[in-house]
C-alpha cells in the first residue's frame, strides 16, 4: 500500500500521529485490504486519526501534525494570514483551539503585532470571554492555544429564531457587559461588538471573541457589517473604540434582538455613519407593544446616547440594570431554553471570528 512519500505504515508512524504497536494491535482486528484509502478509512472508524489526518498521509504528507505537545485534528478555518485548526493537548487530553499564522514569519512586523494580540490575549481570563491558555512557540513559529467553543453565534440565533424576549436580551446583556466589564479593567476594549462575535453556548452561556484585536486588524467598519453598531464617534473607523463605543455597539445589538432589525438598517456606509452621529431610532416599544418604556430606556437612553458620557458609566453598572430584569436565577436559563436540540446539532461549531 503506498502513497507519494512510502507506504501507509511508514507515513503513519513517521508522522507520529500513531504507533507501531497501535497499528499492530488495530491490524490484527482488520481485513487486509490492498487499497490504501480503504486502509486509512478503517483508521478513522477506528479513531486512530481524523479524515483530515487521513488525507495527508494518502497524499504522501506526513509531517507538522505537532505544534510543541499540540495534535492538530483538522483545519477549521484561514483568517487572511491566519490559519485555526482543531486540536488536543496531548498532555492533559483537553480539546482546544490553535490559532498560528505561518506567513507571518516574513514580516517582523507582522510578527510583533501576533505576539502582542497573545499579550493582549493571556491578560483575559472571565467565564464569559473565549479564554486564551498559551502563547506558544516552534522554532520561528508563534501560535496561540485557544478555549475550544461550541455554540452558536447571537447573529445566527435571530437568523433562525427571530426576536428575543426581555428576558433573554437581558440575558445576554448582562453577560456581555461582565465580559466587557472585565477587558475594560485591563484596559481593553473589544472594539468590534456586533451579534456575530457574541456567542452562545448550548448551556445558555456567553462567550465573546475577538476581543481587543480592532486596532491590530485596521478594522474599518465602512468595509463590513460592523457599521450597523458602530458608534457615532468613531466616524466608521474601529480603530478608535473606547469603552463607550463597545457599549453603544451592544446596544445596537440589543436593539436588533428586540426589533429584528439593526436601528439603522437601510442606506449605504456614509449614510449610516451619518445616522448614527445625527439620528435617533424608532423607540423599541413602538415597534414591540410587550417592552416596557423603562427596559426600553435602558438601550436608548443609557447605550444608544450620541454622547459617550451619556451612556452607562460602566460596562459593570449597565450588567447589574439588566441583571434586574431577567427572573430569580434564570440568567442561563433563559437563553439554554432559546432553541431545540436540534438547531444546536445543525449549527453548533467551535467558533472562531465572525461569520454570517
Amino acid at each position: 500500500m503506498q502513497t507519494g512519500g512510502g507506504s501507509i505504515t511508514e507515513n503513519l508512524i513517521a508522522s507520529g500521529l500513531v504507533t507501531a504497536e497501535q497499528l499492530a494491535t488495530c491490524y490484527s482486528s482488520m481485513e487486509p485490504t490492498p487499497d490504501a484509502g480503504t486502509h486509512l478509512n478503517r483508521l478513522v472508524q477506528k479513531r486512530l486519526i481524523t479524515k483530515w489526518q487521513a488525507e495527508q498521509i494518502f497524499a504522501g504528507r506526513y509531517k507538522d501534525f505537532f505544534l510543541a505537545h499540540y495534535k492538530l485534528l483538522r483545519p477549521l478555518r484561514d483568517f487572511e494570514m491566519v490559519r485555526y485548526f482543531e486540536a488536543v493537548d496531548t498532555q492533559i487530553n483537553r480539546p482546544v483551539v490553535i490559532k498560528d499564522a505561518p506567513n507571518m514569519l516574513e514580516s517582523g512586523k507582522e510578527n510583533a503585532r501576533f505576539r502582542e494580540e497573545g499579550a493582549i490575549a493571556l491578560k483575559l481570563r472571565h467565564e464569559n470571554i473565549v479564554h486564551t491558555f498559551q502563547m506558544g512557540q516552534q522554532g520561528p513559529f508563534y501560535f496561540l492555544v485557544l478555549e475550544l467553543v461550541e455554540g452558536c453565534t447571537l447573529f445566527q440565533f435571530m437568523s433562525q429564531c427571530g426576536r428575543l424576549s426581555v428576558a433573554q436580551t437581558a440575558s445576554i446583556a448582562y453577560q456581555v457587559l461582565k465580559g466587557l466589564e472585565h477587558a475594560h479593567s485591563k484596559d481593553i476594549v473589544h472594539g468590534d461588538m456586533t451579534p456575530a462575535n457574541i456567542t452562545i453556548t448550548r448551556d445558555g452561556k456567553i462567550k465573546l471573541v475577538v476581543i481587543g484585536l480592532a486596532k491590530y486588524e485596521g478594522k474599518n467598519a465602512t468595509r463590513s457589517s460592523s457599521i450597523d453598531y458602530c458608534a457615532p464617534e468613531l466616524g466608521g473607523d474601529a480603530t478608535r473604540a473606547t469603552a463607550g463605543s463597545d457599549i453603544y455597539g451592544l446596544g445596537c445589538t440589543l436593539y436588533q434582538c428586540l426589533t429584528g432589525r439593526p436601528p439603522f438598517p437601510s442606506g449605504m456606509p456614509a449614510q449610516k455613519i451619518a445616522l448614527h452621529r445625527t439620528a435617533y431610532a424608532p423607540r423599541i416599544e413602538s415597534l414591540r407593544h410587550d417592552v416596557s418604556p423603562n427596559f426600553a430606556n435602558l438601550i436608548h437612553r443609557d447605550m444608544l446616547a450620541k454622547d459617550p458620557l451619556q451612556r452607562f458609566i460602566s460596562a459593570g453598572d449597565g450588567a447589574q440594570e439588566f441583571r434586574n430584569w431577567v427572573p430569580g436565577q434564570m440568567i442561563y436559563d433563559e437563553l439554554a431554553a432559546l432553541t431545540s436540540a436540534t438547531f444546536y446539532e445543525q449549527h453548533s461549531q467551535p467558533i472562531l471570528y465572525p461569520r454570517h
